[in-house]
Order: C-alpha cells, then sequence, then structure tokens
C-alpha cells in the first residue's frame, strides 16, 4: 500500500470516489479505512501563536497548513483537507454576534436580550468581519490546493447550538418552558440564515473544486452538511421533537447528503428520532470525553479504547439502514468490523507512526472482506 501524500494523483483516486459515493448511498460492502499519522487537519494550535494570529490571519493559517502538508502521509481511504475552522457555530458571527477567540476554540457571546427585541435582528450579515474572514481563508484555500487537498466548508453550526451561543443556556433551557413561541420563532430566523450561509458557501466550493467536505472531511460531489444540536444532552426528547427535530429534517430535505453529529452519552436519547429522519444518510457517532470510546486528549492517538461498549447502539443505526462514522482507537478497529459486519462503515483511525498505519490497514482490510 503506498502512503498518500499530497500528490494530486492520488489523494482522491476513483476508487476512493466510488467507496464513498457507496457509501453515501448505502450500498457499501467493505469499510472505508481512514487512517492518518499524527496529522491535524487545521492550522493551529501553535506554540507561541497568540489567538489573533491563529484564528484572526488567513494567510498564516493557509501558508501554516500547506507547510504541514509537506510531510503528511496518508493512508487507506483517508486524504488531505484544509477545515476552515473559525470554531462551532460561527453563524453566530454572521448574525452579529460577538465572538471571543481563545488558544483552543471560540465562544459565543451571550447578545440576546429580550425576544421581543429581535424585530431585523437575527438575520446574517454577508460582509461582516467574521463572514470576511471566512470567505477570504475558503479563498485562499481554494487557490492554494491546486489539487493537493479539499477545502471544507466551515463549521456553521447548529441552529438550535447558535440560539443558545447567543442567548445564553441558561436562559435559553428556561425559554423552552416559559417563551416556546419565541423561541421557535428564533430558531426560525436562524434557520433561513443558515441555508442562506450553507448555499452560498457550498456553491462557491462545488463550482471551484468539483466538490466537497464539512469539517468531518467525507467526500461528497454533491452538497454535504453535518447537521447537529449538542444542546440536545440537555432537553427531553418530547422538547427535542418540539424544537429541533424538524429544523434537522428540513436539512436533512434540502441537502443531499447529510451525517448527524451525535455527541455524548446524553445525546444517545436522542437516536431513535434522529432515525426516524427518512433523508438522513449518516450517523456520526462521539462518544465524548471521558466516555468508552471517547476523547483522550492525553493519548498518542486521540481516543480512548472501548467504542464496542456501544455496539447495540450501532447495530441499530445499520438496522435502519443508515451509514455509520466512527474515531476509533487502533486496537478497536478490528473487534467493531467483527461485531458489526463490514458494510457502510466508516473508521477514522489516527496512528503513532507509518509502521502502525500499514499494519492496522492491512488487518482491517483482511477482516472487512466479505
Amino acid at each position: 500500500m503506498k502512503n498518500q501524500t499530497q500528490d494530486k494523483d492520488l489523494i482522491l483516486t476513483p476508487e476512493k470516489r466510488k467507496g464513498f459515493g457507496e457509501w453515501w448511498e448505502g450500498e457499501l460492502d467493505s469499510p472505508l479505512v481512514w487512517i492518518t499519522s499524527d496529522f491535524s487537519n487545521w492550522s493551529g494550535p501553535y506554540e507561541g501563536d497568540n489567538p489573533d494570529s491563529k484564528w484572526l490571519n488567513p494567510g498564516l493559517r493557509i501558508r501554516r497548513f500547506t507547510e504541514k502538508l509537506e510531510s503528511a502521509r496518508f493512508f487507506g481511504d483517508s486524504f488531505p483537507y484544509h477545515f476552515v475552522n473559525y470554531g462551532p457555530g460561527i453563524l453566530a458571527g454572521f448574525l452579529g454576534g460577538r465572538i471571543n477567540f481563545d488558544g483552543e476554540t471560540m465562544w459565543i457571546d451571550s447578545t440576546i436580550g429580550e425576544y421581543e427585541n429581535l424585530e431585523g435582528e437575527l438575520s446574517l450579515e454577508r460582509g461582516n468581519r467574521y463572514w470576511r474572514l471566512v470567505e477570504e481563508l475558503t479563498d485562499l484555500s481554494l487557490k492554494e490546493s491546486k489539487g493537493s487537498f479539499v477545502t471544507s466548508i466551515t463549521d456553521i453550526g447548529g441552529i438550535m447550538d447558535v440560539l443558545s451561543g447567543m442567548r445564553g443556556v441558561n436562559r435559553l433551557l428556561k425559554d423552552l418552558i416559559r417563551k416556546p413561541q419565541e423561541v421557535k420563532k428564533a430558531l426560525k430566523r436562524i434557520k433561513d440564515a443558515w441555508f442562506e450561509a450553507f448555499e452560498y458557501f457550498s456553491d462557491k466550493l462545488l463550482s471551484q473544486q468539483g466538490c466537497m467536505v464539512a469539517w468531518n472531511g467525507v467526500y461528497s460531489e454533491k452538497p454535504t452538511y453535518t447537521p447537529q444540536n449538542d444542546m440536545s444532552c440537555m432537553i427531553s426528547p418530547e422538547r427535542f421533537r418540539e424544537f429541533s427535530l424538524g429544523h434537522i429534517k428540513d436539512i436533512t430535505e434540502r441537502i443531499d447528503r447529510t451525517v448527524y453529529h451525535l455527541d455524548g452519552p446524553g445525546a444517545m436519547k436522542h437516536l431513535e428520532d434522529i432515525l426516524s429522519l427518512e433523508e438522513l444518510n449518516a450517523v456520526q457517532w462521539v462518544p465524548g470525553a471521558g466516555a468508552p470510546g471517547g476523547a483522550n486528549p492525553n493519548s498518542p492517538y486521540g481516543k480512548n479504547r472501548g467504542m464496542l461498549r456501544w455496539v447495540e447502539d450501532l447495530k441499530k443505526i445499520k438496522d435502519k439502514g443508515k451509514s455509520i462514522e466512527l474515531s476509533v482507537h487502533p486496537d478497536d478497529a478490528v473487534p467493531l468490523i467483527q461485531e458489526l459486519g463490514p458494510e457502510n462503515l466508516l473508521l477514522k483511525i489516527r496512528c503513532k507512526n507509518c509502521e502502525e498505519a500499514e499494519s492496522i490497514y492491512e488487518a482491517t482490510k483482511c477482516v472487512g472482506m466479505k
């Protein structure tokens, strides 16, 4: 197996395109195995950088990314893509919200006061500071790629998550009970802006590079995104259906290819509702920090072992005809394929070195053959 570097003839072979297409359509017989060796797909963090230089200098960011790409290695079904990252839910900035950047992520200031004063607000401000930053980095990325990597759409955010950032989580939780109609009106305005932003940037990507990826990097020749509601961990299934499920349904019906980002054990109670969405293609399960199979920043892999803990839930996803995306520890890869079956499975694995990556790839391919 060849190491997949930034050679434009290798990063997206016809075989890879075919495999991703079959995964999207639920017709994949063997697993997609996405393996990288210690590579981050976005430009940061950097020792000594202050938040402004890290986040607010598109030229520096794309330069840093392309420098890292020179020594990066990609294995199996993986390929290099540049995540145009301005934090989760940058739509809040497009709507006039205030964004605070720190060394690792961004935070949305709680700027929404009374709902009665929202007339004329929560409207997309094309050309404001945050819009210009995202567009400049997207344009630079497309210009510099020269076929050596794919440029992603930015992380627009989840519709309710954007409102929770701009209103404040605790206040929004109270609003769901005290001011449900006002919340629904605000969510509708945010959804309208969400689609406007998505259509603008997805059109740009598809027209200039012939494909696109969302922040999770799954290749598509059609419009794609990863809808989510991380706030769903804090609300009941009844309120999830009342306030959020319909907006997610709209996204799955208007966008050709969608992967729902199911994040954390508290969100698992909504799995049945998510699986009821007929047009949804796939589910990305993220157990969350501290949970079996979840994030472990102190590990060289970035993931704990233990994804097998969720096998019965993952089988429910497959039983509904949805594809699955998982980021897993190398030691979990083969047992997962054995337990779940190889069909319509995408495993992302971060290895310590090229030798381990080669070994894991060969093992997963052998067990994944029907």
